[in-house]
């Protein structure tokens, strides 16, 4: 029975990510959709997108929201991160339930919106303002601008609170930006001040280094090529769910590395190689795939794939940075 939910789920993610295509396609810069790894319920990103103002966004496609992890969430944020990118789910429903448009949701500190709302978005048409936070949906508005209508109006924090049905210190928090009104009181204060008091959400906004977590290598040479990169200034992430093994971003410098594990087969390495070199043309990376077999080596340079040692990578990421 399990099998045959996560084959359902598969589908219906699978019928997801032509919704988000369909979205997307002629609404932005570029994009590149992603198929590696094979299954998608292991995949952390499945499409890369740069908008139109050229912020570079990494997304997570998804029918259900409930089969997304939270490992996979955090190697999202973790990459987007490192990308200076911001990160994104878009998925249909939780559950049995319909995720609604127009407006955003949250798991583990990523922004939720559906494949609607995304078209809305990228095409110009919608804005939202609503977001849901645990079992409520709130409102962001602007503090300020909050605060000085009321002040213009000659109204105190008590007649406000009286008004919409809240405290004094509820009404002064949301004029300090600490707390967001929850739509019924939110409807209230527009009500009162006008819909200028609202602001539109980002959900495109870039991932802050300090919400990103570093996934520990598996590899001596991912050891050697991270600590190289730490040492030198990098930005650095690893992840395990991806084309990219690590990615690293210093001043605009911006490397993604694809490592072979283990017993990795040549088919495997050149469908992680292709996937690669799409995420990093939209990403604006310089990729490099590094092997440390000689044999493969010689294999994959028959496929026109230019690969290199660790030993070979590290004086090419020293390089780059003398010519930055």
């Amino acid at each position: 029975m399990a099998v045959e939910w996560m084959l359902m789920e598969s589908k219906s993610s699978t019928e997801t990510l032509y919704k988000v295509i369909g979205a997307i396609y002629g609404n932005v810069k570029d994009f590149t959709v992603l198929d590696y790894p094979r299954n998608p319920s292991r995949r952390s990103i499945d499409v890369g997108l740069k908008l139109k103002d050229g912020r570079l966004t990494l997304l997570k496609v998804v029918d259900d929201l409930n089969y997304v992890s939270k490992a996979e969430i955090e190697e999202l944020k973790s990459i987007a991160s490192a990308m200076n990118a911001g990160a994104l789910i878009v998925a249909s429903r939780v559950g049995g339930k319909e995720l609604l448009d127009d407006m955003a949701y949250e798991k583990h500190g990523i922004k939720v919106i559906t494949p609607e709302t995304l078209r809305g978005l990228v095409s110009g048409k919608v804005s939202i303002y609503v977001y849901q936070s645990g079992e409520t949906f709130k409102v962001k508005v602007n503090s300020e601008i909050l605060r000085r209508k009321r002040l213009k109006l000659g109204l105190s924090l008590g007649n406000v609170a009286h008004a919409i049905g809240a405290s004094r210190r509820t009404v002064y928090e949301y004029e300090r930006g600490s707390i967001e009104p929850a739509l019924d009181k939110a409807q209230k204060l527009v009500e009162m001040f006008g819909e200028d008091i609202l602001v539109s959400i980002d959900v495109f906004k870039r991932v802050k280094h300090s919400e990103a977590m570093r996934i520990k290598p598996d590899l001596d040479c991912e050891n050697i090529i991270l600590k190289t990169l730490t040492q030198t200034g990098f930005r650095v992430a690893h992840a395990k769910k991806t084309t990219f093994d690590i990615v690293g971003n210093r001043g605009g410098v911006k490397i993604s590395l694809v490592i072979r594990h283990g017993r990795e087969s040549i088919d495997s390495i050149i469908n992680k190689y292709i996937n690669s070199k799409r995420l990093s043309r939209v990403a604006e990376t310089k990729n490099y795939t590094v092997i440390d077999d000689n044999d493969i080596l010689r294999l994959l340079k028959k496929e026109d794939i230019e690969a290199y040692t660790t030993r070979e990578i590290i004086d090419i990421i020293k390089r780059e940075l003398k010519e930055s």
